[in-house]
């Protein structure tokens, strides 16, 4: 499975490798599994926090390496960025630590530092924004009145997790 996109300083259209896409696709795409995965299995798992504790067990435990180098090379991740090659799991290769200089921070209020691998969608101004295919608006996200003033007129960014090349 891969999305495309527009590279936004060449205007090409990109293919973007997706990590994960057998499960995402049965979480998001069409057919007739997936609308029983979605009616009867999803909310089951989505109610049971033991799920996603056991997932994330898993990609902590030392097994989980052998998933790193083929993950870096499916995805073209630039190893000079790494501060250390030393992960134990596969989440430690997930939570890295990169070399300072490799991703500076600068001091300068119109600059924002987005510290994840990702795609990042913006929105100066919303009300309304989508989700994962789920359409919401500020009050229905954040169900509260308070918030939804406080944050109507900012921006906001999502970020989807993948490697950005």
């Amino acid at each position: 499975m891969e999305i495309e996109y527009i590279e936004r300083a060449t205007g090409q259209k990109c293919l973007e490798k997706v990590y994960g896409h057998k499960a995402l696709s049965l979480l998001y795409g069409d057919g007739f599994w997936r609308r029983v995965f979605s009616m009867l299995v999803l909310p089951a798992l989505a109610n049971l926090p033991l799920f996603s504790h056991l997932y994330g067990r898993l990609q902590k435990q030392g097994s989980s390496r052998k998933k790193i180098a083929p993950f870096i090379q499916a995805y073209g991740v630039d190893e000079s960025e790494f501060a250390a090659h030393d992960f134990r799991s596969f989440n430690d290769f997930f939570i890295r630590k990169l070399k300072p200089e490799k991703r500076p921070i600068v001091n300068d209020p119109k600059v924002i530092a987005m510290p994840a691998d990702g795609r990042y969608l913006v929105y100066p101004k919303f009300n309304q924004f989508i989700v994962k295919g789920q359409e919401f608006s500020l009050f229905e996200f954040l169900q509260s009145r308070a918030d939804q003033n406080r944050y109507s007129e900012g921006p906001m960014a999502i970020v989807r997790l993948c490697h950005s090349g």
